[in-house]
Formats: C-alpha cells, sequence, structure tokens
C-alpha cells in the first residue's frame, strides 16, 4: 500500500524544516548581536540573556523537525503497520462520532494541517501497539475520560 499521507506529511515537514533552519540563523544571528552591541552594559544583561534563550529554543525546535523528517523518511521505506507505532497515521473515531486523524511519533513536531501526538502523552501511550477496531480510552484532562476505535493505520 501507497502511504500516501504519510509522503504528504514528509514534503510538509521538509517545507518546515527549511522555514526552521532559516529562523534558527536569524535568531542565532540576532542574539550574537544583541551580545556584541551589549557587552559592556550591565544593564542590558537580561536582552543577552533572553536573546540567548530564544537562540537555544529555535535551534531545538529545528533539531526536533529535523529528527522528525529523518524518521519519517525511514518510516516510509516499510509496510504498513498492523499495529500503531511511532511514526505512523493513524485515524480515529471517538465515542461521539468525531473523527480525525493523527500521527503518532516519539517526539513533538509542529507541522501546519496535521495533529502529532507523542508517545508520551495520554492519547499517544494508549494508541500505541493497537490494531484497526481496537478501542481505546484514556484521561483528557481535568478528569475528562475520552473514547474511541482506531479506523486506519497508515
Amino acid at each position: 500500500m501507497i502511504r500516501n499521507k504519510l509522503q504528504e506529511l514528509l514534503e510538509i515537514v521538509g517545507t518546515e524544516e527549511k522555514k526552521a533552519e532559516k529562523r534558527m540563523v536569524e535568531t542565532k544571528n540576532a542574539a550574537n548581536e544583541i551580545a556584541r552591541t551589549s557587552a559592556n552594559s550591565p544593564s542590558q544583561s537580561g536582552d543577552r540573556e533572553h536573546s540567548r534563550n530564544q537562540a537555544y529554543l529555535v535551534e531545538e525546535s529545528y533539531n526536533n523537525i529535523k529528527i522528525f523528517k529523518e524518521k519519517l523518511s525511514k518510516e516510509l521505506l516499510l509496510e504498513v503497520p498492523k499495529k500503531s507505532r511511532p511514526i505512523c497515521l493513524i485515524g480515529i473515531e471517538y465515542e461521539t462520532g468525531e473523527s480525525m486523524e493523527l500521527v503518532l511519533a516519539n517526539q513533538t513536531a509542529f507541522v501546519e494541517g496535521f495533529v502529532v501526538v507523542t508517545t508520551a502523552s495520554p492519547l499517544g501511550r494508549e494508541l500505541v501497539g493497537k490494531k484497526v477496531g481496537d478501542s481505546f480510552e484514556f484521561e483528557s484532562g481535568g478528569g475528562v475520560r475520552a473514547k474511541g476505535v482506531i479506523k486506519e493505520l497508515e
């Protein structure tokens, strides 16, 4: 089976990786400029620290999307899984009748147009190892329980 949705995801992730890399370079350059221009000013030490931390966060975001892309590329070489595993696309239907598709992954990654759920989240932990037709139940926060069924794996 061709994994069309994951292939589409890979293309979007490639674009997101390029954007994240550009943001990372720009943020590092800005942080370096702030550090250079405020080196002799004790009153601007907060600005230096803030810009350094911002550069670190942007770099971490870039690294996450890069790792996600590498794992997704490897996953596309494999057969469609019989049981859910990172990285796979899962179609679910809640008992309320609401349906959605999500991507199960080991690490967080923001990808526009896709819901990425990590295996560390309550829903992600519940979905690992499930097959089409299996039920799941998890606490969605505030003590609210949500139930559903796996409808599709890709």
